[in-house]
């Protein structure tokens, strides 16, 4: 392996060089560094170390394994020159790798940007509501008309109905508005199709002028509450003639 003399050597035997006055200065200079007399061919004192070569562009030293060593840059100017090349690449790597976290930045910015959009909301399909079936109760007539009667007389009447819906109907109660009107119903339920019948007590006892008492069904169909009146007017004897 080729070696470099130092710097700050050759430098120190430049000045001596150019100092000496003539060629006895010279090797008497040359002498005091353990030189050769022959500026051409400097050679370390040493047996064995070999001449330099003439040309004087390449100068060839000799380690002390005997090795030749060529004197060329000095090794300073290479180590810097080699130190700034690997400073400038240096330089160009962290200047990609800037840009490409820069890019990398930007990349993710927008991908950000993007998802954040509300997701649209897909309609939610609604499960069809299936009818369950029912019953209804249907009459032939709501209101009976009695007419005239006097006090204490009593009227009877049955009111019919058909279920014209698609279950059976159950008649659950019979409500009314006084004491004096008494309601039967069955107990039994009612198919799709059949007829069935309210039966009506009234008693006029105590009882003058218009009258129209009211029953209230409730059953198990729909509607589920149904209204049926008897209608009439009790009068006296007097008012009678």
């Amino acid at each position: 392996m080729r070696k470099f003399i130092p710097f700050s050597i050759l430098l120190s035997m430049a000045l001596l060089l150019l100092s000496c006055q003539n060629d006895s200065e010279t090797k008497q200079a040359a002498k005091s560094l353990s030189l050769d007399s022959d500026p051409k061919a400097i050679t370390i004192s040493n047996p064995s170390e070999e001449e330099l070569p003439a040309d004087g562009n390449t100068l060839e030293l000799v380690d002390e394994e005997g090795n030749p060593e060529a004197l060329g840059e000095p090794e300073l100017i290479e180590f810097y020159v080699e130190e700034k090349k690997k400073e400038e690449k240096a330089k160009k790597e962290a200047a990609k790798t800037d840009k490409k976290a820069k890019g990398a930045e930007k990349a993710e910015e927008s991908k950000v940007a993007v998802n954040t959009k509300p997701a649209e909301k897909k309609p939610v399909k609604k499960k069809p509501v299936v009818k369950k079936a029912m019953a209804k109760m249907t009459f032939d007539e709501t209101v009976f008309q009695f007419g005239r009667i006097k006090p204490g007389e009593i009227i009877e009447h049955k009111f019919e109905f058909t279920n014209t819906g698609k279950a059976d109907l159950l008649v659950k109660d019979a409500k009314v508005t006084c004491g004096c009107t008494h309601p039967s119903y069955p107990f039994i339920p009612i198919k799709p199709g059949e007829k069935g019948y309210i039966g009506v007590r009234y008693d006029s006892s105590g009882k003058l002028g218009s009258q129209k008492p009211q029953i209230t069904l409730i059953t198990n169909g729909s509607p589920s509450t149904i209204k049926i009146y008897l209608e009439g007017l009790v009068i006296g004897e007097m008012a009678k003639q």
